[in-house]
């Protein structure tokens, strides 16, 4: 089931849509939100691998993140980034969301990660069902993409459950500002004609 609140600003993109399916419920980050992001966000066993999050990380970044950049990129129909929160509870889980740099190629690529409390109990898979679901069907897409480092087998695990083809490695091409080293990264991708709706 979903229901859509009131979007961001003047917004040329899709209004933030609340999703759930009773266990997990996916909807537009808070301020709440920020002290439970940035204290996952700092842990070495989270930022190794979501290459593009500094460590240390500070806290105004989770700030800036979900006051500016997520609203700014739901407005502008280029990104689309939601909280993953307790079914009951609404509790801060982690986040998935959807880059789609060139909305006419018909084609994003997909991001997500969760606490560590929250791992390894479905939930993500939960998330992910109601994510891509929402995304083939509102945002008229006809592949998402999926990267990661070589190593994240977890993730992967997620991604390859859900349909997602592997393609190949890249060599060097992630590259982790933490550290300023670079990693072979994994692709994989995931067709609307692939895609067993399951809402």
């Amino acid at each position: 089931m979903s229901d859509t609140p009131d979007g961001v600003g003047e917004a040329t993109g899709p209004a933030p849509p609340r999703l759930t399916d009773g266990v997990v419920t996916l909807r537009l980050e808070t301020e709440a939100d920020a002290e439970p992001m940035t204290a996952c966000l700092s842990e070495w066993d989270t930022a190794q691998w979501m290459v593009s999050v500094p460590h240390p990380y500070p806290h105004q970044e989770s700030l800036d993140w979900i006051t500016g950049v997520v609203p700014r990129g739901w407005s502008s129909g280029s990104e689309f980034w939601l909280a993953i929160g307790d079914g009951e509870s609404d509790e801060f889980l982690g986040e998935v969301g959807l880059r789609v740099p060139e909305p006419r190629t018909g084609c994003g690529e997909i991001g997500y990660w969760l606490v560590p409390t929250a791992r390894g109990r479905g939930l993500m898979r939960r998330a992910l069902i109601l994510f891509i679901d929402w995304a083939f069907a509102e945002l008229s897409l006809e592949r998402i993409d999926w990267s990661a480092s070589v190593g994240n087998d977890d993730s992967w695990k997620v991604a390859q459950a859900l349909g997602f083809q592997h393609e190949g490695v890249r060599r060097r091409r992630a590259f982790r500002v933490a550290d300023g080293t670079r990693h072979d990264e994994w692709v994989a991708g995931l067709l609307r004609a692939d895609w067993h709706p399951r809402g």
